[in-house]
């Protein structure tokens, strides 16, 4: 693989700030413990976004599996897919992140290759970077989150579409 290109998450609110994970080939983030990011808020969906590494594209791409508050992206909501570029403000229920790409190393932290979940559910061998726990978040941070949270606009049709089947994206 000649890849020139990793993705990095930063939390930037919503969630404890400043958070990094760095992205190989794809993430998943939602309310189940099996995603690559794990987030307990009723605002997240148990599968609410994948972002994929495309080779054919030389991009990431931002997938909304289907979430229940959707996908937003520059304060637009999404529909289906959209690729990602630098500096891209994401919204994921009322977590914000901001998207960067970063140059590619193999050393690179890669959360997906290094979550290791206990067969027995959430236990002490999961980290913070695995699934964070909102019990210790002030209730005024969280309402005041909700109010600053963009208005997003629909996005009939904005990039090329997925084939549920194989993940690969087809451009009409």
């Amino acid at each position: 693989m000649d890849r020139k290109t990793a993705g990095k998450l930063t939390i930037k609110s919503g969630l404890p700030e400043n958070q990094e994970f760095y992205i190989k080939e794809t993430f998943t983030i939602g309310r189940d413990i099996n995603n690559t990011l794990s987030i307990s808020k009723k605002s997240v969906s148990r599968k609410h976004a994948k972002i994929k590494w495309i080779e054919e594209h030389n991009s990431f791409y931002i997938f909304d599996e289907g979430s229940e508050n959707g996908v937003i992206v520059n304060g637009r909501l999404i529909l289906g897919n959209q690729k990602l570029e630098n500096g891209d403000i994401i919204f994921i229920g009322d977590v914000e992140f901001l998207f960067e790409t970063v140059p590619y190393n193999d050393d690179l932290p890669f959360e997906e290759e290094q979550k290791e979940v206990p067969e027995e559910g959430i236990g002490e061998d999961l980290t913070s970077t695995n699934f964070i726990d909102l019990s210790e978040l002030k209730p005024d941070y969280l309402e005041k989150l909700r109010k600053e949270k963009p208005m997003p606009e629909w996005i009939w049709d904005d990039g090329p579409m997925i084939n549920d089947d194989n993940d690969e994206i087809e451009i009409e």
